[in-house]
């Protein structure tokens, strides 16, 4: 991982664990994918199966995922009541049933299901229940549009799962408990009809459900160019030794 990757990944942790501080939604899981599939948090690594790296939405190579068939990313779950997922996507077509992520072993699910076919096409929240448990008719078309679009997934055990794209409620489904394993850009056993086609980025895991403010603060947020982030990690790097030699 090249320094600039390093210092990214560092300032976006830094503000993700920001907005985890300013409510009582802690970030329990955060995948940055600059370079690889480690859990910011230190926890659940995943294991990357055919995914290679592609660009993020700042133009920085290596800094994402892309997937296109029987393609996965897969970890252990820290799995709670009530949870948040955030990440950012683009996809090419929805023509087959893509699982944007999966929360339980062998499709069982739930998992943020884009139907494209059967009683779709719709976006649904599903345990073998997709055509009963939608966020609502239709898939907005410009999903499709080749750009990275953000994705919110609240999971609320006291009432709804509800669906942000862009920062915009889509819709709510009927809650559904997570289980223990992630997989990211499939279903888990890798069948190609749902294997999502296009790129994913930064997807970072609360154990609660965020709030509308705390899901614009996601979308909206910048990392700074790199001249920027080189200027912010030596002057971080400047103010620890600093420090040390006050110490001494």
């Amino acid at each position: 991982m090249t320094l600039m990757r390093i210092i990214k990944t560092a300032i976006l942790s830094t503000f993700l664990t920001f907005v985890s501080l300013s409510s009582q939604a802690a970030l329990i899981q955060s995948y940055s994918f600059s370079g690889d599939a480690a859990d910011g948090t230190g926890g659940n690594d995943g294991s990357v199966n055919g995914a290679v790296l592609t660009t993020d939405r700042y133009g920085n190579t290596n800094s994402a995922y892309s997937f296109n068939g029987k393609e996965s990313i897969q970890a252990s779950l820290i799995s709670s009541p009530s949870m948040s997922f955030s990440l950012w996507a683009t996809s090419s077509s929805f023509n087959n049933n893509p699982m944007l992520f999966n929360t339980g072993p062998d499709r069982i699910g739930p998992d943020l299901f884009f139907v494209g076919s059967a009683c779709g096409p719709s976006i649904s929240w599903n345990t073998w229940d997709s055509c009963n448990n939608d966020f609502g008719p239709g898939i907005p078309g410009n999903l499709t549009d080749g750009n990275y679009h953000h994705y919110v997934l609240t999971n609320d055990a006291t009432s709804l799962t509800s669906l942000f794209i862009d920062g915009v409620l889509f819709g709510t489904a009927n809650y559904q408990a997570t289980g223990t394993t992630l997989t990211i850009g499939s279903s888990w056993d890798g069948d190609p009809e749902w294997d999502w086609h296009g790129s994913i980025d930064d997807v970072q895991i609360y154990d609660s459900v965020l709030t509308q403010t705390e899901i614009n603060d996601l979308f909206t947020s910048t990392v700074p160019e790199p001249s920027i982030l080189a200027l912010m990690g030596l002057g971080i790097f400047g103010l620890g030794l600093s420090r040390r030699k006050m110490k001494k």
